[in-house]
């Protein structure tokens, strides 16, 4: 686990939002308190569904803003060197999913989808990645209450915490991240870090997640 303090810029943060709004425009949003921009299928949300918001533009003869899509690729490039070198890999692919998150203090849960902080296993859950990035587009306590990142006890679960401020712990990342605009988060993907985010009171939280594999048949071959 790695926690780095300012990894994104003010202008690439901004850029980014405004990508994952571009995007999650195109469906509208999700019912209830989720809504996801999948950069890697185009899968966006849709009330209770789903569309591939590249499909839908292109219908429309529209295309997502070049520049945005630049910048998102250059931080996607940017992330891959650092866990890479972190790592001694010689080898490293983005893999999919690799999504926009935005999330709404105060709404319901109308789906599953909409139930983001019971805790999981990012291999578990989704089968294609072994390293998993998370890059905060916005800052807890300024633009959101609550919504913290939290790493739980393996087969664990924690809800019961969700309203005690966490103390950091004596590894590279905190077991409980206030997360902050610009920052990024980096971690094994497996059964060894299971985590949640917990319950957004108020506000709206942005993130982009970003997932990775040394694996060259699973990875996402889309560019910018």
């Amino acid at each position: 686990r790695e926690y780095v303090k300012g990894f994104a810029n003010e202008r690439e943060v901004s850029d980014l939002i405004q990508l994952a709004e571009e995007g999650m425009k195109v469906g509208g949003g999700g019912a209830g308190s989720v809504s996801i921009f999948d950069t890697a299928s185009g899968a966006c949300s849709h009330g209770e569904q789903f569309v591939n918001a590249y499909e839908v533009l292109k219908s429309q003869g529209k295309s997502l803003n070049d520049s945005l899509l630049r910048t998102f690729q250059a931080v996607i490039d940017r992330v891959g060197s650092t866990i890479a070198k972190k790592r001694g890999l010689e080898v490293l692919y983005p893999a999919s999913p690799t999504f926009f998150s935005r999330i709404e203090g105060g709404s319901k849960a109308v789906q599953i989808n909409d139930e983001y902080w019971h805790a999981h296993v990012d291999t578990r859950q989704y089968g294609t990645f072994i390293y998993t990035s998370l890059l905060y587009l916005n800052t807890h306590g300024e633009d959101y209450k609550g919504g913290e990142f939290q790493f739980v006890s393996p087969g664990g679960d924690d809800e019961e915490n969700d309203d005690i401020e966490g103390a950091s712990s004596p590894i590279d990342a905190p077991s409980i991240i206030h997360p902050r605009s610009g920052n990024l988060l980096i971690f094994t993907s497996g059964e060894e870090n299971p985590h949640r985010v917990r319950k957004v009171r108020k506000g709206v939280r942005y993130a982009v997640t970003i997932s990775w594999t040394c694996d060259e048949s699973a990875a996402n071959a889309r560019r910018f």
